[in-house]
């Protein structure tokens, strides 16, 4: 068997006798048991039938138990401290997508220089029965050498038209070294490449061999120390070649034990002294490896300048908005971490609790007043300084609204099990908004102007519950969302297009 590969120059393709794994047969020994190992752990979801599926045999699972090969999962997590992943973040299969893909990858050495294998493995289901079947299979799907300026795709691929289709990465780096962030590599890498198809799939990294890359371009990087750590990392192809060769900061952090921050060691600040590098006092570090801190936790912890890991992962997550934030209020941290902790708050509300301290603000309350900035039913109490800013800014909003609501009403729908009506009210649409966690706040102009009309379908029998949420526009449905943005089910859709064709289109008045 021979291989198509550049030659020394890179202006011809010749074959040679491959020097790398070729084929599933190649694959050495120990890294087929690390991807059976993986693979008997994993449940796959089948989304059509809405059914979890052993990974061994393909049978449904009653309970995370397997009647069919009696194989038993655990409930929570498998193996969590080996690759992080729990039970609930499982592989799944649709109607639309009759294959399920992993991805492991594996380096190897070859003539001194570092090879990184993505071996692909392929999970069918029979497209006539509509079942999951058993049929799965290994082939290498990306083979790369990684030197110091660039990584090439060894792995040809011949297309229809007998021309030759390859990967050379060099002038992407060279981009690349121009820039302050590495997330700038990702825009510029084409969508049917082997990097970027293996970006966003379930991957996992073999690194029980990783002290052979001690001889290669890797030689100064200590990556190999990292290897317990990087099996509960969710990495990218970029952390494992050019962030390690390129960046001389990700030997220092992996000889301090942060290596979180080592695989984001493009992003941290440039300086000579520790504050000026990672913009914190020294006295955090103890904290900051306790902890071993992420790039988003260091942005937080920026902001915060506080060992409450709640507090920075929030904060960092939301770096721009928690800036603006504080900038309002001078708060302390161990009540604000203890509220935005609270049940009654949840993890993706920062943004709404910085608007409601800027309406607090704009609408003169105190905001050192600890009943003003720990309200005990946050979301009603910043719907109602919406409601007071609305008001203010345009007084007729609620008037204009009920109004165009009397002349929807001709489009009321009702039947055996659900109505629907339009929104009558501001305070309606605020409620709205809040049920369904939607951004239907940002349409109450537009709805009091009628350009566009609001919609609410609920169960009869639980008028007050939000169901979905309805926008039409000149007679036709432009879109319908249940709670958290996400589409109805196939009988309400059905009920919406049937009520669709009875609506009557109600214009702007002049």
């Amino acid at each position: 068997m021979k291989q198509l590969v550049f030659n020394d120059k890179f202006d011809n393709i010749i074959e040679e006798i491959p020097k790398t794994w070729k084929n599933v047969d190649d694959i050495p020994d120990n890294i087929k048991k690390f991807i059976f190992e993986i693979s008997e752990k994993m449940i796959i979801y089948d989304k059509s039938r809405k059914l979890y599926c052993c990974s061994t045999c393909f049978g449904e699972l009653n309970d995370y138990y397997c009647e069919r090969c009696n194989k038993r999962y655990d409930r929570v997590k498998y193996d969590y401290e080996k690759y992080n992943c729990y039970i609930e973040e499982v592989d799944s299969i649709d109607r639309f997508d009759y294959y399920n893909y992993r991805y492991y990858f594996a380096f190897d050495v070859v003539d001194g220089e570092a090879i990184l294998y993505t071996i692909q493995e392929t999970s069918s289901r029979d497209n006539l029965q509509r079942f999951i079947t058993s049929s799965s299979s290994l082939s290498i799907s990306g083979t790369y050498l990684v030197r110091k300026d660039y990584i090439m795709c060894l792995q040809l691929r011949l297309l229809s038209d007998n021309s030759i289709c390859c990967y050379y990465y060099q002038d992407i780096y060279e981009q690349l070294k121009g820039n302050d962030g590495i997330n700038d590599y990702y825009l510029g890498l084409p969508f049917h490449t082997p990097l970027y198809e293996n970006f966003t799939k379930h991957r996992f990294l073999y690194t029980e061999n990783f002290e052979i890359l001690k001889d290669t371009i890797y030689k100064y990087t200590n990556i190999w120390e990292t290897k317990d750590f990087i099996k509960d990392y969710y990495f990218d192809i970029l952390c494992l070649t050019f962030e390690p060769i390129y960046y001389p900061q990700f030997e220092y952090l992996v000889k301090f034990g942060l290596y979180n921050l080592a695989y984001d060691a493009s992003h941290l600040l440039k300086g000579k002294t520790f504050k000026e590098i990672f913009g914190v006092g020294k006295e955090f570090l103890p904290f900051m490896k306790e902890i071993n801190i992420s790039y988003q936790e260091l942005l937080g912890l920026q902001l915060c300048k506080c060992k409450d890991r709640f507090v920075i992962d929030i904060f960092g997550g939301e770096y721009k908005i928690a800036k603006e934030l504080l900038e309002m209020i001078s708060p302390n941290w161990i009540e604000l971490g203890t509220y935005l902790n609270s049940s009654q708050f949840e993890y993706n509300h920062l943004p709404e609790y910085c608007d409601y301290i800027r309406m607090a603000k704009e609408l003169g309350y105190n905001l050192k007043d600890k009943n003003v900035l720990y309200p005990p039913n946050f979301m009603e109490e910043h719907d109602r300084l919406y409601l007071q800013i609305e008001i203010i800014d345009d007084p007729d909003i609620d008037n204009r609204i009920k109004h165009l609501s009397n002349v929807l009403s001709f489009n009321y729908y009702e039947d055996e099990k659900y109505i629907i009506f339009p929104a009558e009210t501001l305070e309606d649409m605020l409620d709205e908004g809040t049920q369904q966690h939607n951004c239907l706040r940002s349409y109450i102009v537009r709805y009091s102007n009628n350009d566009c009309q609001i919609y609410f379908m609920r169960e009869k029998d639980k008028k007050s519950k939000s169901l979905v949420t309805i926008e039409v526009r000149e007679g036709s449905i432009v879109q319908a969302r249940t709670r958290f943005n996400k589409l109805p089910n196939d009988e309400i859709m059905r009920i919406l297009r049937k009520w669709e064709k009875t609506l009557l289109p109600i214009e702007s008045e002049e």
